[in-house]
């Protein structure tokens, strides 16, 4: 039922706006609270981080677009949010975490930013609705299970430096 995380001004470590805790630079997204109702979410430019489980269970999200300066998705980040349906990368994320969107499952198709080196073992797993994924010429390394159990996945492309792809990978 978390809906908003207040930190006094004097805290030297935390920082919150319109409830949501950041570290007291704003560079990383600690914690988006789970219980709030906002459909969409856009991460502010400011942020390079966004913290392990930041928006786990979160169940109203439904669109999440990445700021101009987010290089790493933490592991399980995203974890079983259910309603998310779109997930906007830039350029500067290069890596998503284990588990990252693991029980999307509304997601639908996904589009791996540019920049985006690694995907961690198990980042989609059991994204059920996943029907298309365009992986970027730059990515390196798909870890295990990375999209195991995405059941309506049709199509991967692949792009030109992909140099390791971890087993059951697209099981």
């Amino acid at each position: 039922a978390l809906t908003s995380i207040e930190v006094n001004q004097a805290n030297q470590n935390y920082y919150s706006e319109n409830g949501i805790l950041f570290n007291k630079d704003k560079t990383t997204l600690m914690q988006y609270p789970l219980g709030k109702t906002d459909t969409e979410y856009t991460i502010p430019e400011s942020v390079t981080d966004i913290a392990n489980g930041a928006f786990a269970v979160c169940g109203s999200l439904t669109k999440v677009t990445m700021g101009e300066n987010v290089a790493n998705i933490g592991n399980i980040t995203f974890f079983e949010c259910a309603s998310l349906a779109e997930i906007v990368f830039t350029n500067s994320v290069t890596n998503i975490g284990d588990g990252a969107f693991y029980g999307c499952t509304s997601l639908v198709d996904v589009t791996i930013g540019e920049n985006v080196l690694s995907i961690g073992n198990e980042a989609f797993d059991g994204c059920t609705s996943l029907a298309k994924l365009t992986i970027s010429d730059n990515l390196e390394t798909i870890g295990y299970n990375a999209f195991n159990a995405c059941t309506s996945l049709t199509t991967v492309k692949l792009g030109e430096n992909v140099t390791s792809i971890d087993e059951g990978a697209f099981f």
